[in-house]
């Protein structure tokens, strides 16, 4: 989302063809802000990372709606309008909740709580984590133990602003090598690539987006893997979308560690296609030429 504010935003879009996602509007000592992705479109993502923290004991609560973007699109898009809006905002709102910990799943939320807001807005007051460096300390902590074997040969797809902007990979191959009968095929991100998602690709060059995504199932199916794993809704989207005919299943980090403690997360993959496009659709028809004249 560039602007929380702007009528023709595809999260609005999809809001509105979307049921209303349930909130959830408490204390706690963990905030989930699971971001415009992980509420509206990647549900079972957000959904994934709740079930966790339930099973884990966490006292946690959830900071997520059409309000409350982190803006990190619009400050890559060279609009730092809505960051400078609605940043202090989120920051309040984690404070009022008595948060120590701010946990997110999108790697753009990532970046802006981690790095933007504090030279915006200075230090927080919290510890920001991204869902897969929380992941890996619950499994540490033993709040989390993978009760069920899952039998299969991954391939861990490094987001590009998650291993390459903030420098966090090992974190989620850790999480994976923990889960029974899981053989991680890429133990390093060298060699990772885009999936093609990113910096506007997605919307404006459709075709050349899923044609790199399917690089990436080539690259899987190099090593011998059935299963690609993502930690990123940008790239799970697209990974789905170009998966379409493909033999190998996707899945998000926590929706897979979620299978391996015995809960599967229901997925409805052509019904989220469906609505993005639609709304990528309608954005797109907003559109207006400048005038150069």
């Amino acid at each position: 989302m560039v602007d929380p504010e702007a009528e023709n935003n595809i999260f609005k879009k999809v809001y509105e063809m979307d049921e209303i996602p349930v909130y959830i509007d408490s204390p706690g000592s963990v905030v989930y802000f699971p971001g415009c992705a992980g509420t509206y479109i990647n549900k079972n993502m957000a959904q994934a990372v709740v079930t966790l923290l339930e099973k884990a004991g966490v006292d946690y609560t959830v900071l997520s709606g059409l309000e409350y973007c982190c803006g990190a699109v619009s400050v890559g898009a060279g609009n730092p309008g809505p960051i400078r809006r609605h940043g202090q905002q989120n920051i309040e709102e984690v404070r009022k909740r008595g948060a120590k910990i701010l946990l997110t799943s999108c790697p753009g939320c990532f970046k802006a709580f981690k790095e933007i807001y504090p030279k915006m807005f200075g230090e927080m007051d919290f510890e920001v984590l991204h869902v897969s460096q929380y992941l890996e300390r619950l499994l540490k902590e033993g709040k989390l133990t993978p009760e069920t074997t899952l039998k299969h040969r991954v391939f861990y797809h490094d987001p590009c602003h998650l291993t390459r902007g903030m420098g966090v990979y090992r974190e989620a191959r850790n999480v994976l090598e923990n889960i029974p009968g899981t053989e991680l095929a890429n133990k390093t991100p060298e060699g990772s690539a885009c999936c093609g998602f990113g910096g506007g690709v997605r919307v404006n060059y459709p075709s050349e987006s899923i044609s790199v995504a399917s690089d990436r199932f080539r690259a899987a199916e190099k090593l011998g893997c059935g299963i690609i794993i993502t930690n990123c809704g940008g790239c799970m989207q697209n990974l789905v979308e170009a998966g379409k005919d493909e033999k190998i299943k996707i899945f998000d980090l926590a929706e897979y560690l979620s299978l391996a403690c015995g809960v599967n997360i229901p997925r409805e993959d052509q019904k989220l296609l469906e609505l993005v496009n639609r709304a990528y659709s309608l954005c797109i028809s907003g559109y207006k030429e400048p005038d150069l004249s």
